[in-house]
């Protein structure tokens, strides 16, 4: 009877577990220091290559060990599908996540969390910006890191409208859209090059103002640089 119950109570952590958004996970993330990536810019797309980019494959690698039963989702689309967008360039991301259900849109909330929070050394939207994460569109909403969630389309009779009285978009309930700078989708970001976040000391600027900041790996960066 006993080992019968142990068992059932395993049964229900297993199941628990494996349910996206039951329990809440966070993605790993290395040992990071106070330099931090500065907030991205908007690069839309220049040319077509939609082979998927280490970064955002990474990335997702992150995202569906952290909440499993997820979507995987998808990163390339076609050159030849009509419009512009980072998916022609490898560097955009659709996870799985249906807005209606309520476990996976606790896992999509739990995951912009670790995305926009501070870190300990007073960098603001600190996963985000390490990762290179150019923004975000789900559910209706569109995430810039300058401006926070704005109105991506409103949902009407005819179908989700852009504001303004626009045209016809997807309202993005059926998944998260990631959109990455080159720098966060090849990798050249301090959450993938963590020693490059590790400042070892400050030195005046010899002859002008300013600073010169010492990197943990030896590198000299003079003020301003991105880190």
């Amino acid at each position: 009877m006993l080992k019968s119950r142990i068992s059932a109570v395993l049964a229900v952590a297993v199941l628990a577990a494996a349910v996206p958004g039951a329990v809440a996970a966070k993605p790993s993330k290395p040992k990071l220091g106070p330099a931090i990536d500065p907030q991205p810019g908007y690069e839309g797309q220049r040319k077509c290559s939609p082979s998927a980019k280490p970064g955002v494959e990474r990335f997702r690698s992150l995202v569906l060990r952290a909440y499993p039963g997820t979507g995987y989702g998808s990163i390339g689309r076609p050159c030849n599908v009509v419009g512009t967008s980072e998916h022609k360039e490898g560097r955009a991301w659709d996870w799985g996540i249906n807005a209606r259900n309520a476990s996976q849109k606790r896992a999509a909330e739990n995951l912009f969390e670790w995305l926009f929070a501070g870190d300990s050394y007073g960098n603001g939207y600190a996963m985000a910006r390490r990762l290179g994460v150019m923004y975000i569109i789900f559910n209706r909403r569109i995430w810039f890191p300058g401006s926070g969630w704005r109105v991506y389309c409103r949902q009407k009779p005819r179908g989700c409208v852009a504001p303004g009285g626009g045209g016809l978009r997807h309202p993005h309930d059926d998944h998260v859209h990631f959109s990455f700078t080159w720098k966060g989708a090849r990798k050249r970001t301090t959450f993938w090059s963590p020693s490059r976040s590790m400042i070892a000391g400050v030195a005046g600027h010899p002859g002008s103002v300013g600073h010169w900041a010492v990197a943990g790996n030896g590198a000299v960066f003079p003020h301003g640089t991105s880190y």
